[in-house]
């Protein structure tokens, strides 16, 4: 699909954003001495759509890529960026990100056999690897990265201290991120009040647009409301695959977004709405 590139007055200038439809946002950061690629879309052709907008950064400059996760909007481009790609440079990941990989190629398969957009994706692996933190010292701007788990457990955050920017990837979105399952609740909570704790000034999540330090509340006020109605109503487990589960637990797709003072919100929330209600009655019936 179309990479357009999105202006936004509370982005420094150094912090470059671009979308796939509603799919995902990626980013550029653009220091005195390197282009730091902050994921690589769905598919290699929007990844070099993002990378002819800023080539001309790169005569002066360093390249590298960080995938922040292995999920398809956010790494199957990687192959522009691979040893005989258009861009050959070092890509990384938490050193989870390995344990992610067959599980990609299996989901790469079901793409392509129902969507011809995926024909020439290739699953390519990060050539490096972090644990616990790592920080890219750019000259004028360091980026600071760090696990970021709940959404999956490869996922990292990146922190610039300079401009007060986070990068959030998927740990947070808007209207609401999804939790992968009742195990990693407890995770994707802790990484939210880990967030705030750096008191960003401005927050840019892959989906949902560039917000402040509400957002962080407003995500943690979205599970402690679906936990609340989850143990006031005390569903039964088998009550998990009710399609009306929101409703039962009187916490509807609806209700969620006028939290928020929204009306409406793509029905890919309403999925994911869906799914945090599933994961919600499990942890609280485990």
């Amino acid at each position: 699909m179309p990479i357009v590139e999105i202006q936004h007055a509370a982005l420094d200038a150094r912090v470059r954003m671009f979308r796939a439809g509603e799919e995902v946002d990626c980013f550029v950061v653009v220091t005195d001495s390197h282009v730091i690629v902050i994921d690589t879309f769905s598919t290699p052709e929007e990844a070099l759509e993002m990378m002819e907008v800023i080539e001309p950064n790169l005569k002066t400059r360093e390249l590298l890529v960080i995938n922040t996760h292995q999920h398809y909007d956010h790494a199957w481009g990687n192959s522009v960026f691979a040893a005989d790609g258009e861009f050959p440079v070092p890509i990384l990941a938490h050193q989870n990100s390995k344990h992610h990989l067959e599980q990609q190629r299996t989901t790469l398969l079901e793409k392509q056999a129902s969507d011809s957009r995926f024909a020439n994706v290739k699953i390519i692996a990060p050539t490096l690897y972090f644990s616990e933190r790592c920080t890219i010292n750019a000259e004028d701007l360091s980026l600071e990265l760090f696990p970021a788990f709940g959404h999956t457990n490869d996922q990292v955050a990146i922190w610039i201290p300079e401009i007060q920017t986070l990068l959030a990837a998927d740990a947070l979105e808007f209207p609401f991120p999804y939790v992968a399952s009742s195990g990693s609740l407890e995770q994707l909570l802790s990484t939210m009040h880990n967030l705030k704790s750096l008191k960003p000034k401005v927050i840019a999540p892959c989906h949902g647009g560039i917000h402040d330090a509400r957002l962080i509340d407003q995500n943690l006020a979205y599970y402690a409301k679906l936990e609340a109605r989850v143990r006031a109503k005390a569903l039964p487990i088998e009550a998990l695959d009710l399609p009306d589960l929101p409703e039962r637990l009187g916490f509807s797709f609806e209700d969620a977004l006028a939290m928020l003072g929204l009306e409406t919100a793509s029905d890919f929330y309403r999925d994911f709405h869906q799914r945090n209600c599933k994961t919600l009655l499990k942890h609280v019936n485990t």
